[in-house]
């Protein structure tokens, strides 16, 4: 006994927001201070898709070696594998060009992500930039 029970056709799934063109997921501004500490301020999510014009950002801050690089992290809203990725190559270029490297005020999910690594140790990790800027001493 065989019954032909055929399901309904459903209407494909709209694309997810980010396939369409529109502004970057994630915005980054570079702020130059006094005595040359650079602060890059990030905004939005540090994905696959946004990582790589973050990644040009952090490198030309890097070109003319600061003393201090302060990433402000309080206004990712997300970050996933490729913004880790980004993290640990900013961490590697930073370590080479002798400057120290701090994350700003990164919130509770890439705290995990960074735990979740087992990276956790590798940054210098301050609740504001406020913070980091007045702690210029100690790992980086």
């Amino acid at each position: 006994m065989s019954t032909d029970r055929r399901l309904p056709v459903l209407p494909a799934p709209s694309p997810p927001s980010s396939w369409n063109a529109g502004p970057p997921a994630v915005r980054a501004a570079v702020q130059k201070l006094p005595g040359g500490v650079r602060v890059v301020r990030l905004a939005g999510e540090i994905d696959h898709d946004g990582s790589e014009p973050v990644r040009r950002t952090l490198d030309r801050a890097l070109q003319a070696p600061p003393p201090l690089l302060v990433l402000d992290l309080a206004g990712v809203a997300f970050c996933d594998v490729a913004g880790l990725n980004l993290l640990l190559h900013t961490r590697e270029a930073a370590r080479r060009a002798n400057v120290r490297l701090v994350l700003a005020g990164p919130r509770p999910q890439l705290l995990r992500l960074l735990e979740a690594a087992g990276v956790e140790q590798a940054f210098a990790v301050r609740d504001t930039v406020a913070a980091a800027l007045a702690d210029r001493r100690g790992p980086g």
